[in-house]
């Protein structure tokens, strides 16, 4: 008899009744899926409608208040660049590659506004980063353990990579990276018991350097911004790295668990629809501002 075999007999013994597990939350970020438990909230319900609040000041930051050229632009868009890189964390989490094929068709969809509203089709939306890091965490991860050895080698060309890729994919290197981190916590007592210093934690600062840097050089924000940028990303990297999902009786009851709940189970045709309503407001204050500089 194995020892999984006897404890429940034992807690019988001892007049306890065995508790039954919880099943864990559902966490495929691309399949748009119910889970299990109905209105039954988790962590990871709330980490999707965090992002997309950042991803929603990101994209009123970049397209309604002048993006980089305003100053109410780039300070929303110091916060809310971390919206996509905590999805990118939670499909890495998830570790599943269940890719929808309406990512995909979503990816191609926004591609398609970008031609139709005279806007750059690279870097690619978010949408097509997230289904990369769809099918590339798992491979990645395994490529990491068989050459062990070679850990450092492998991270460092991909940090190389990273100007190049951020140009080709929106987040790039940062996006995937993110994915990783989100496998190692995830698997952290295994990973860190394959590479044996506390691989998970090395990640997490080689992942936060990584997206700093890059997005100083991509933003050009002042001294002020960086520092708020800085801050806020270590901060949520901090809550990233305590990051379980588990459910939430206390985020069910709340007073915003129907919204959250709308969020998550909507979260692609939401960012869609954002998407094309602040596309069109910028496309239509373009054409209002020409109009006046004719006359």
């Amino acid at each position: 008899m194995t020892n999984s075999d006897a404890q429940p007999q034992d807690a019988e013994q001892d007049g306890e009744k065995p508790k039954a597990q919880e099943a864990e939350p559902h966490i495929n970020l691309l399949s748009q899926q119910k889970n299990a438990a109905g209105l039954r909230l988790s962590s990871y319900d709330l980490a999707k409608f965090i992002a997309f609040a950042l991803i929603l000041l990101n994209t009123i930051g970049e397209f309604v208040l002048g993006g980089g050229s305003g100053d109410g632009g780039v300070w929303l868009r110091t916060v809310g660049v971390m919206g996509v890189p905590i999805l990118c964390f939670l499909i890495g989490y998830s570790g599943s590659r269940d890719m929808s094929l309406g990512w995909v068709l979503a990816g191609i969809v926004v591609s398609a506004l970008n031609v139709i509203f005279h806007l750059p089709v690279f870097p690619a939306d978010m949408i097509m980063t997230l289904v990369l890091c769809s099918v590339l965490v798992l491979p990645f991860a395994l490529l990491l353990e068989r050459y062990v050895f070679y850990f450092w080698y492998i991270m460092l060309l991909v940090l190389f990579m990273a100007p190049v890729s951020s140009l080709l994919f929106a987040y790039g290197t940062s996006g995937l990276l993110f994915a990783f981190v989100g496998f190692a916590i995830r698997n952290r007592t295994a990973m860190d018991e394959t590479f044996r210093y506390g691989i998970s934690d090395v990640l997490l600062v080689v992942t936060y350097l990584c997206f700093v840097v890059v997005h100083i050089w991509q933003f050009g924000f002042s001294v002020l911004q960086i520092t708020v940028f800085a801050v806020f990303s270590a901060l949520v990297m901090l809550g990233l790295r305590q990051f379980k999902a588990e459910y939430s009786d206390s985020l069910t009851m709340s007073p915003f668990a129907g919204l959250i709940q709308f969020v998550s189970l909507n979260l692609l045709y939401l960012y869609i629809l954002q998407l094309l309503v602040f596309k069109t407001l910028n496309a239509g204050f373009s054409a209002i501002g020409a109009l006046f500089k004719e006359f």
